[in-house]
């Protein structure tokens, strides 16, 4: 987005996040009828070495029940790295069934009516309670999820309503980004791990953005329309669900800098309040030129530290003006005005033209 690039720059702020760590989920080989692993070491190659993301892989087993292992390796990973300033990425590879009675999503090492093993038979944990966490106010970073894995647009969907339908969340909560990006859409067919190829897709999606931006950061919705546009990609299904009630648009994604780069940057501290202006300009829409001037004057208008303590400035949204009844009751008499005149104006010339005739 301009507006983010152009605070960045005047403002002398690191761009996107400060911290963006990434959690993969699969099952131990022996239960994962989908074989994942191949996908999912590219994507944890990419996100390590060309995005500088901190990643980590977890694989759930039978050993003890694979619920308490997916709690347990999450709580961690929430405690070690969420942040004010953090993206935590969560992506699981694999297997589930939607249970419609019940409305949740179950993550299991075989796929839905295969005879599989005795040994996956008890490959399940339940998704829905880790989601829950990964959207509950406790979270103070931005979340993604990316789900490799049938009925995933399912669950987002239900999710999603019970967000609207609850007016009681915090204000913490809604102002937080989380976002899904499922292999299929709700009416489309299942995707299935394997056959889908969605991680394979993500994978060289991330890769092209990259380059052809050169590491400029760029929002889930781009990556994926990349991905559903991609040339040589058959019948791709992928869906991004977004909570964009707090107007603070997608979520951004860029390499981080190395660390030796970072320390040209400001990092600003967690703000303790926010001040919501509102401004009516005369146009109904900003060019690249204008907002580039307009965070250059507000950042030097602002430039006192010490008196306003102004960490940064967030572009909310922009929307053209409603026109109401007044400001159409003032066109109405200024068109009924200038009709007159024109009338007034051919009539004077009529009779300019009869008296010259009389002469």
């Amino acid at each position: 987005m301009w507006w983010d690039d152009a605070i960045a720059r005047n403002m002398n702020l690191s761009q996107g996040y400060t911290k963006v760590a990434v959690l993969l989920i699969k099952w131990l080989d022996q239960l994962d009828e989908g074989g994942t692993r191949k996908q999912l070491v590219e994507l944890e190659v990419l996100f390590r070495e060309r995005f500088r993301f901190l990643t980590k892989t977890v694989e759930l087993s039978i050993s003890t029940k694979p619920q308490h292992q997916l709690d347990r390796y999450l709580s961690a990973f929430i405690d070690q790295h969420d942040g004010s300033d953090t993206l935590l990425i969560v992506c699981y590879t694999g297997y589930s069934i939607y249970h419609e009675d019940h409305e949740y999503l179950e993550l299991t090492g075989k796929f839905r009516g295969s005879t599989g093993t005795a040994l996956n038979d008890g490959a399940r944990a339940n998704w829905s309670k880790t989601e829950a966490v990964l959207r509950s106010d406790e979270i103070e970073g931005d979340v993604l999820v990316l789900l490799n894995t049938p009925y995933g647009s399912k669950l987002a969907s239900t999710a999603e309503r019970s967000v609207w339908r609850d007016s009681t969340r915090s204000k913490k909560d809604r102002a937080k980004k989380f976002e899904v990006l499922s292999a299929c859409a709700i009416g489309s067919p299942k995707a299935l791990p394997r056959e889908g190829m969605f991680t394979q897709i993500l994978t060289s999606a991330l890769n092209e953005a990259t380059a052809e931006l050169h590491n400029a950061s760029f929002t889930t919705f781009q990556l994926n329309q990349r991905m559903l546009l991609r040339p040589g990609t058959s019948n791709p299904q992928s869906v991004l669900w977004a909570n964009l009630s707090h107007d603070q648009g997608y979520i951004r994604i860029a390499p981080l800098k190395v660390e030796k780069d970072r320390q040209g940057t400001r990092t600003p501290r967690p703000p303790r309040g926010y001040l919501t202006l509102r401004f009516a300009l005369r146009n109904a829409t900003l060019s690249e030129e204008r907002i580039e001037y307009l965070a250059q004057a507000l950042t030097r208008a602002t430039s006192d530290k010490a008196l306003v303590g102004v960490r940064r400035i967030d572009w909310l949204r922009f929307q053209p003006a409603r026109s109401t009844l007044l400001d159409q009751a003032g066109l109405a008499k200024f068109a009924i005005a200038r009709w007159k005149f024109f009338v007034k104006r051919r009539q004077q010339k009529r009779d300019s033209k009869t008296k010259t005739g009389e002469i």
